[in-house]
């Protein structure tokens, strides 16, 4: 019985499965799968953490990558229908992927945040050193986007402080308030995938890339004891465990290059 599986969304909401993906958004798929497989990941490398420190900051990086897919997928199945609450799932997808960078821009509890729009710039040079490693085609004009509208689209609809309606930020960034989109031709409104893979896609490959280099691919002998054992078991159950269906998944779904790169153990394919 402790094997049997749980019927929650975690458990129902495998990327390849879902037909809430437009045909064309094929990258957020794999960017999903990405953020599920970390979010079970990280839980597991917090687990096996003896250090309750470092455990929590782990856990701060793995609950908002599996909260951002779950809000996307939101995004998606509501949107054609009822725009207004497709735009604030998408928003708050994006908030998640922000929130899960916390752990290692504020590595003491005292700390103040980085400014979002440092936070956001650093995340997507992180894309862009990425892409470029992978040997992926780069598309600057994606990214340049993502930079100046990454911001507009996490303020949509965000108001000062709860009853009142004046906004936190100066609404002069072009995007419509909720009400107007309320009204708005159904026909004329972008599809949310769009939005997936021209703001949030760059944004989430930054965050994996950087969450990757954090956890993994950085730890040395002068990082906690703890993490490195803990990381030395995880490991071994990921190889024996994981792998397999991963590998299936790789020749079944098509990964490309740059999502391979990503996984928390790249293949030797």
């Amino acid at each position: 019985m402790d094997d049997e599986r749980i019927n929650c969304w975690f458990s129902n909401a495998n990327p390849f499965d879902n037909d809430c993906y437009s045909d064309d958004d094929n990258r957020s798929q794999h960017i999903d799968m990405l953020l599920m497989l970390w979010a079970a990941f990280l839980e597991r490398l917090a687990t096996l953490c003896n250090d309750k420190d470092v455990a929590k900051r782990i856990i701060q990086s793995a609950h908002p990558l599996a909260c951002s897919v779950a809000y996307y997928q939101a995004a998606n199945q509501i949107h054609d229908t009822n725009p207004v609450a497709g735009f604030a799932n998408f928003r708050d997808s994006l908030k998640h992927l922000v929130k899960a960078s916390i752990s290692w821009n504020i590595k003491e509890e005292d700390e103040l945040p980085p400014l979002r729009t440092d936070l956001i710039n650093k995340t997507l040079i992180s894309a862009k050193k990425h892409f470029k490693n992978s040997g992926s085609e780069i598309n600057e004009e994606v990214l340049e986007i993502a930079k100046n509208q990454c911001i507009t689209m996490i303020d949509y609809d965000t108001t000062n402080s709860w009853p009142y309606s004046s906004y936190a930020v100066a609404n002069n960034s072009g995007i419509k308030e909720s009400h107007q989109i309320a009204l708005q031709d159904l026909d004329d409104i972008p599809d949310i995938s769009v939005f997936g893979q021209v703001i949030r896609g760059p944004l989430a490959i930054g965050i994996l890339a950087s969450c990757k280099r954090t956890w993994i691919d950085d730890l040395d002998e002068e990082s906690p004891i703890h993490l490195l054992v803990a990381k030395a078991q995880l490991f071994t159950e990921y190889s024996g465990e994981l792998e397999p269906g991963i590998l299936e998944s790789i020749q079944s779904d098509e990964w490309p290059n740059w999502a391979i790169s990503l996984l928390p153990i790249v293949p030797d394919i």
